[in-house]
């Protein structure tokens, strides 16, 4: 347990207790701190705790292997500060660094090693080294910020640029063939790929959609949130958009149509289905699963699988519909600050010089190029 008290404005004393030897004896650390403001003096405080728990577990600072120092890294920085998205890419690089520096001592660990981590992978063909290196800088970053390590391993390393995969996405003549293709899919399927495909929505964004915020006036839907999964809390939830950009997003009148038929289906069910219609962080959504429970994330992702497999499709990620619709919409001669605002794009400025407002007109523009392929 940790406590402090304050000695004077700004300067405090911090006490750890690490329980008792074996004498009986209570072990307790103690310091003086200073600090300028309550985010500095938890910060300072939790550096020392940690400093003091690594000391009385491994006897030794010098005995700190990676394995420890990531479960603290997880622990004390990840789980508290990171959003569920950052902390859930962290997954899929977990077991390939601990396989590799798990039992080594953090103070033994050299940016010679960390290259060599990465021939390996390199020569095991893994993707996602620049993502990799990420994690390693923020754990050895933390390690040395914590007093575990002397110096950061990773500070000066570089990976070399690697070349750019080119993207599988639909041409014109593919993505007809798509929007005639579903045709065959039953109406949820078929409304979510066409919203996806025409729209250039996100998996999040089109499972975000609720009832409030289809305009059928202005055919259009307003991309305000994203429905996500938290692979530590083992939950769904509510999320911004990436970027936390809103935006509305117009689309064919056809499309629309076909929307606001499912759209009153929905209502119906709603109405039958009474106290079991389930809600989800106060967000009526109008996307669901079969039994109308809120759909996890990663159904909609399977299901494009199959469909691509089931209907004789050129099989490309679902996030790569929203990257077909943005390459359609530029190559039918659609500005390319219309294109991004309509995606919500953060970084536009790497992709255009200048920047030139868009109104609704613009909008409804876009939109209506799909005319030709639905």
């Amino acid at each position: 347990m940790t406590s402090y008290k304050e000695i004077e404005k700004g300067k405090y004393k911090v006490f750890v207790e690490l329980g008792y030897d074996d004498f009986g004896k209570r072990i307790r650390k103690t310091k003086t701190i200073q600090a300028t403001s309550n985010r500095d003096l938890n910060k300072k405080i939790k550096e020392f705790e940690l400093n003091c728990i690594a000391k009385y577990e491994t006897g030794d600072i010098e005995e700190i292997n990676f394995n420890y120092c990531f479960d603290r890294w997880w622990k004390n920085h990840v789980l508290l500060h990171l959003s569920p998205g950052s902390r859930d890419g962290y997954f899929y690089f977990i077991d390939d660094l601990i396989a590799y520096f798990g039992n080594m001592k953090m103070k033994k660990i050299k940016t010679f090693h960390i290259e060599e981590f990465f021939i390996e992978q390199r020569a095991h063909k893994k993707k996602s080294l620049n993502n990799k290196l990420s994690m390693l800088k923020s754990i050895f970053r933390k390690a040395r910020y914590w007093g575990l390590i002397d110096s950061n391993p990773t500070i000066d390393f570089k990976l070399p640029k690697e070349k750019k995969i080119e993207r599988e996405i639909y041409d014109k003549s593919e993505l007809k063939e798509l929007f005639v293709a579903v045709g065959k899919l039953r109406e949820r399927d078929r409304i979510m790929i066409k919203l996806a495909a025409v729209g250039g929505l996100r998996r999040g964004e089109v499972l975000g959609i609720a009832f409030e915020d289809i305009d059928f006036t202005q055919n259009g839907i307003h991309i305000t949130k994203s429905l996500n999964y938290d692979r530590v809390l083992k939950e769904k939830f509510i999320g911004p958009t990436k970027g936390r950009k809103k935006r509305f997003v117009t689309f064919p009148e056809q499309l629309m149509k076909e929307l606001k038929v499912f759209y009153f289906k929905q209502r119906e069910m709603k109405l039958q289905m009474g106290s079991l219609w389930e809600t989800i962080d106060g967000f009526d959504l109008i996307f669901r699963s079969r039994d109308m429970s809120i759909m996890h994330p990663i159904t909609f992702t399977n299901q494009w699988t199959k469909v691509c497999k089931r209907l004789g499709l050129k099989p490309i990620a679902l996030h790569d519909l929203r990257h077909s619709s943005a390459s359609y919409l530029i190559a039918g001669g659609e500005r390319v600050d219309v294109v991004q605002k309509r995606l919500g794009h953060a970084n536009y400025e790497t992709t255009m010089n200048t920047y030139n407002h868009t109104n609704k007109d613009d909008q409804d523009k876009a939109a209506d190029v799909f005319d030709d392929v639905l």
